[in-house]
């Protein structure tokens, strides 16, 4: 057929040059199919005057009667190879024209003999020059129709022949081609080899398919690995099923089957030898019967390797309290394959212990999650130098106080072949002593001779985050200590003081059974020393306030201790001698209060109520409670003015009257509260804040 076309191709050429004139050859449509009688006519007249001795025929075109049919791709195709040509003399041109024609079809001629050819647009073959109609016969027999297209229309074509001699133009007869369409194949576009990794997803790029007369109708392929899975994007406006298995289908359009395909990826799970088979089916759509197309992919495919991981080098060290420690700064990984995961984690963690790391790129936080905070997971895949890069991030620290020593710290790193390389990194940890801490309440107060209770809220205790074994040693001044051993706590009294030794817990133990009894006549001290037996010490000095027993009592209330002294002193010594035992002139808040204290003692007795500080309102000393409102309401203290009514108040009847300088207070025998000049002796009440 090549052949063929490259003579036509040749005669045209030198045709078309030759005539130099007539209709273009691009023209089509209705003036292409049927030329212009006029121009065969004067082709005849020009060749040859017309011979008067005689009465000439017009040529006579005789067809065959042969049914003609064309199938769509079967090549140049002869019209009529049977057609003859009849005249009484010599003809001088001929022609044969598409009448009835689609969309690309064309008329070629094969042998034109001694003949010129013209091809108008390509549906009309000219043939001139004078000849005998045998000539002319033979030149018309080599005339063939062809289609190129692959949407080929099935309805008939006409062909007209057409022959002219001296006198003019024969009859036109016209010659019918049945066309026959047919279901032109899909075609597949894939790679003929693939390598692969076991275990390892592979993109397979260059998989497409085509459908030359699909116009639009769905196609279905369907690809099966021999081993393995197949992954693809769904098409859109199409269906797939299958996706991660061995088999998948996939129908749609072709353009959309193609854009799908650019997505498939292929997971071997053996290594050794496998194939991949693409079958597209057209489903039969223009016209059926459905054509295939079937192409195999070979797949090598290679065992998978698990990742290296490197751990060498000195152990990393943290100290107590200090800041977190890189774990494995030159930490190495190497992969065939990309990594997917990594787990880090602490064997045997203690309390406080924590690994963290910050997200570097390409990782982002989401990517990196703590469980517990000693163990940390990486889920992305990623290069190997990248995790590496991300992995000599991870910190250690511990935030106790009893760090413990040495930690092991286990890294596991995966691979997209589902193989995992482990090993563990060493962090030396350095504890340091934490020196104990003493708890001792506020300075107290009591009788002399009268043992103090050393326990509840006045607790002594000490504490150590550390602590092994530990020493308290309770040393009196102006009283004596004592102690009931608890648990293995022993007791000693190295030159009066009180030495326990044991446990932390034996020793707190112990400590809650302290007994003190001042002896002194003013103040005692009791000093409480720690140690750690490692280096660590803590010491305190508890202050008590102590009342002579002879001369003073004491009671107790709502956690307060009040005592009433006998000794007759002026307002102001009466403070001096409350303050000097750690307590303070008594304040009254409550009924409750006003009954325990005027119990306690007899005859008139100092309290702590005064308007020293600014005449007309009075309060108490230690602004415990609220001052009471007295006798009038027009009493502004310096502060900013009185209470309003309702505060706790016993005043006695007409009270306090202000009578001259009266700027201290006093309770009477019968409990009642009057005002008056500070510097007269009498009794007073004091008030310690602890029991």
């Amino acid at each position: 057929m090549r052949a063929r076309w490259g003579i036509v191709a040749l005669g045209l050429a030198v045709a078309t040059g030759a005539a130099g004139c007539g209709d273009d050859a691009g023209d089509g449509g209705a003036d292409a199919a049927r030329p212009d009688a006029a121009l065969a006519d004067a082709a005849a007249q020009d060749a040859a005057p017309v011979d008067a001795a005689r009465t000439p025929l017009r040529p006579v075109i005789t067809l065959t009667t042969l049914a003609r049919t064309f199938t769509e791709n079967g090549g140049d195709f002869p019209v009529d190879p049977g057609l003859d040509v009849s005249d009484d003399g010599m003809i001088y041109s001929a022609m044969a024209s598409l009448t009835t024609a689609a969309a690309g079809d064309v008329l070629h001629i094969g042998t034109p003999g001694s003949l010129t050819v013209a091809l108008q647009g390509g549906s009309t073959v000219v043939l001139t020059g004078a000849a005998s109609p045998g000539v002319y016969a033979a030149a018309l027999r080599t005339v063939s129709f062809f289609t190129p297209s692959d949407r080929t229309a099935a309805l008939p074509r006409t062909i007209s022949f057409t022959a002219s001699d001296e006198v003019g133009p024969g009859v036109t007869v016209e010659r019918m081609i049945d066309v026959v369409a047919v279901n032109d194949p899909p075609i597949n576009q894939l790679p003929a080899t693939l390598s692969a990794m076991v275990g390892v997803p592979v993109a397979i790029s260059g998989v497409a398919v085509s459908d030359a007369d699909a116009d639009g109708a769905p196609l279905r392929v369907t690809l099966t690995a021999s081993s393995g899975t197949l992954n693809v994007d769904p098409p859109a406006s199409g269906s797939r099923s299958g996706d991660g298995t061995g088999t998948v289908i996939l129908t749609g359009t072709d353009t959309r089957l193609t854009t799908a395909l650019a997505t498939l990826r292929y997971t071997a799970t053996s290594a050794g030898a496998a194939t991949i088979t693409m079958l597209s089916d057209d489903q039969g759509a223009s016209p059926a019967p459905a054509q295939t197309d079937s192409d195999v992919i070979s797949v090598t495919v290679s065992a998978g390797t698990p990742p290296v991981l490197g751990l060498s080098g000195a152990a990393s060290s943290y100290v107590e309290g200090g800041n977190p420690v890189p774990v494995a700064p030159m930490l190495t990984v190497s992969s065939a394959s990309p990594i997917t995961s990594a787990v880090l984690s602490i064997e045997s963690p203690r309390g406080g212990d924590f690994l963290a790391m910050s997200a570097q790129a390409p990782f982002v936080a989401t990517d990196i999650v703590r469980t517990g905070n000693t163990t940390i997971t990486i889920t992305h895949t990623a290069t190997a130098a990248e995790y590496q890069n991300q992995l000599r991030f991870a910190i250690f620290a511990n935030a106790s106080d009893d760090p413990g020593s040495t930690r092991t710290i286990r890294y596991t790193v995966t691979n997209a072949a589902t193989l995992s390389a482990t090993g563990t990194r060493t962090v030396d940890v350095t504890a340091v002593n934490d020196v104990p801490m003493n708890v001792v309440p506020g300075p107290r107060a009591g009788l002399s001779g009268t043992a103090l209770v050393w326990s509840g809220g006045n607790s002594v205790g000490v504490t150590d985050f550390d602590a092994g074994p530990m020493r308290v040693t309770l040393t009196p001044t102006g009283g004596t200590v004592s102690a009931t051993a608890a648990g293995s706590a022993v007791l000693t009294m190295p030159g009066g003081a009180l030495q326990i030794d044991g446990t932390l817990v034996d020793v707190n133990d112990t400590l809650a059974t302290l007994r003190f009894t001042p002896t002194a006549a003013t103040s005692a001290t009791l000093v409480v020393a720690s140690d750690d037996l490692a280096g660590g010490t803590d010491s305190d000095t508890l202050t008590i306030g102590v009342f002579d027993s002879t001369s003073c009592s004491a009671a107790v209330h709502n956690g307060h201790r009040y005592f009433f002294c006998s000794a007759s002193v002026d307002w102001t010594g009466a403070r001096a001698a409350c303050t000097a035992r750690s307590t303070d002139l008594a304040s009254i808040a409550d009924s409750a209060e006003d009954t325990i204290v005027s119990a306690l003692g007899t005859g008139n007795r100092w309290i702590g109520l005064t308007d020293a500080l600014g005449e007309a309102c009075f309060g108490w000393v230690d602004s415990s409670t609220p001052p009471p409102m007295g006798a009038t309401s027009t009493q502004v203290r310096p502060g900013g003015g009185c209470p309003t009514a309702g505060s706790f108040e016993r005043w006695a009847a007409t009270e306090p009257n202000q009578l001259g300088e009266e700027d201290c207070v006093y309770m009477t025998a019968t409990g009642e509260w009057n005002d008056s000049g500070c510097n007269f002796g009498t009794s007073y009440l004091c008030e310690s804040p602890r029991d």
